[in-house]
């Protein structure tokens, strides 16, 4: 998977998690139990997921960033296991398919992919548009240095 990242620092950070253009994992156990749960994969979620998959994203300390340094995993069972009907109204809601992709580690959010290809936060408050393309969504993540907008807020 061939990345053109949009920032210097990502261009850093995402090698030194261990990823390589080229590198691939076996994501057939994943997806099998996403499929049996009800999840519809996209393309774009497997190919993210077979080059991403079980590593760990670690933002570096910044200053001027608006959020703090919380660490991503690439695991869509931490995202998705038993998660499926609360994902599947969110889907009605926002008129798109969702796959699940990384969790913070603190647990406080999770990434998801929408089949359109933008790459949205879910928190306490809503849905946050990241990015409209993964390369995009994971600088943000990692610069942190705007504010996502809402593509959907949750009621209080």
């Amino acid at each position: 998977m061939k990345i053109d990242w949009p920032n210097p620092v990502t261009s850093e950070v995402v090698p030194a998690a261990g990823w390589t253009p080229d590198r691939r994992i076996d994501v057939t156990d994943w997806f099998a139990d996403l499929d049996d749960q009800g999840y519809l994969m996209s393309p774009a979620a497997v190919e993210i997921l077979e080059s991403f998959g079980k590593l760990a994203l670690r933002p570096p300390e910044a200053p001027e960033a608006l959020w703090g340094a919380d660490p991503i995993f690439f695991d869509p069972l931490e995202v998705g296991d038993g998660n499926y009907d609360r994902y599947a109204d969110l889907e009605a809601k926002v008129g798109h398919r969702m796959s699940p992709l990384a969790a913070k580690s603190s647990g406080t959010s999770s990434l998801l992919i929408l089949d359109d290809g933008r790459v949205v936060s879910d928190d306490v408050l809503g849905l946050r548009l990241l990015g409209t393309t993964f390369p995009e969504a994971v600088d943000l993540v990692l610069r942190r240095y705007r504010r996502p907008e809402f593509l959907l807020r949750y009621a209080r």
